[in-house]
């Protein structure tokens, strides 16, 4: 079997490693209460490293933070240039389940 890199390991140079283990959490989904249990240690807290994880990481939202712990990257500048795809997929209602049936 394959060693498997943890997401914080990339980073281990700047986090602490409260910040890598909230990191690895978040980046498993863990809400902030989760992380929390899992931690001993309060939600309010988690939040704090949450937001020092992307002030450190020079991510500017969740998701941003998310590409780079999961990729190792931040999204494709060029993402932000153009218009989005899937232009036609806009306002429209898509069907989730077989019993929607509106449509655009």
């Amino acid at each position: 079997m394959h060693d498997i890199m943890r997401p914080s390991q990339r980073f281990a140079r700047l986090l602490t490693p409260r910040e890598a283990e909230v990191f690895d959490l978040v980046l498993l989904g863990k809400s902030n209460k989760d992380c929390a249990e899992t931690l001993g240690i309060s939600s309010r807290t988690v939040e704090v490293f949450r937001r020092r994880l992307m002030l450190k990481l020079h991510t500017e939202n969740f998701a941003e933070l998310m590409w780079l712990g999961i990729l190792g990257q931040r999204p494709p500048a060029e993402w932000d240039a153009g218009p989005l795809p899937h232009q036609n997929l806009r306002d429209a209602e898509i069907a989730l389940d077989s019993h929607s049936s509106r449509r655009n």
